[in-house]
């Protein structure tokens, strides 16, 4: 599981390959994964799960729902970038059951086979909308409502990755111009002996790094403040309440 931030440069080098839990696959497979932390870098290959998928190798039932891009952004026509798998190897490999969150990687599932962006039943693209509870019961069964995938047993960074950002009028993040929602939080039966009435609670703490989002701790209403018409790029921060040294980081671009 990835909730932080993955950055496959340097001032002095980018990698060739970069992703949300794998750079380069040569061998074996990435299995029912969460990647919830923003990649960046590769300058061959960058992908939100897998960078490189190679010969005789899988990416099964994984999840992404955060941004991913190249060490240049204006590398993009020439980096094979993808929510899910950077570049894929012609045969034998197999991508099976992968979702991710369309609002937040506005990118097709697989870089090196972009059309059609969205490949059901390979690498599938939702909004979040589409993504929380249990939305993909099918593919991961036993989800809390309101949150992203999660598989038990569960711990409190799981809680953390599977925190939602809700924005309206179908808008992704490169382009939000409407105020929105964050996830309030879970309150959860403790996974041994569950007991409803004295549950775990997961309060989340939202907060803007660079100020060009408000957000308010009681309603969760994300008020995007003045920026003079000019798209600017902020980034919301999330931890929980009780466990502060975690937390997961999403780039967003706001404008007002």
């Amino acid at each position: 599981m990835n909730i932080g931030r993955v950055l496959s440069r340097t001032s002095e080098y980018s990698s060739e390959y970069a992703g949300g839990i794998v750079a380069y696959l040569g061998g074996g497979a990435v299995r029912v994964s969460f990647s919830a932390g923003a990649v960046y870098g590769g300058t061959i290959a960058v992908g939100g799960v897998v960078g490189y998928l190679g010969a005789n190798t899988g990416c099964y039932k994984n999840i992404n729902t955060n941004w991913v891009a190249p060490s240049d952004p204006m590398s993009v026509p020439f980096t094979l970038t993808g929510a899910i798998v950077g570049q894929q190897v012609a045969a034998p490999s197999s991508v099976i059951d992968n979702y991710y969150d369309e609002q937040m990687c506005i990118l097709p599932g697989i870089g090196s086979n972009p059309i059609p962006p969205s490949i059901s039943g390979v690498a599938e693209g939702w909004p979040t909308i589409g993504m929380i509870g249990n939305n993909l019961l099918i593919a991961w069964p036993g989800t809390p409502p309101q949150l992203y995938p999660t598989l038990p047993p569960y711990h409190p960074i799981e809680f953390l990755a599977a925190a939602p950002i809700y924005l309206e009028n179908n808008e992704t993040l490169e382009n939000v111009q409407t105020d929105f929602t964050v996830s309030n939080g879970i309150a959860f039966p403790p996974p041994i002996f569950p007991n409803p009435l004295n549950p775990y609670t997961y309060p989340y703490i939202w907060e803007s790094v660079d100020g060009f989002v408000d957000i308010q701790p009681t309603s969760n209403n994300a008020t995007i403040n003045n920026t003079g018409g000019v798209l600017q790029q902020d980034t919301l921060k999330v931890t929980l309440d009780n466990e502060p040294l975690y937390e997961k980081l999403v780039p967003i671009w706001v404008i007002r």
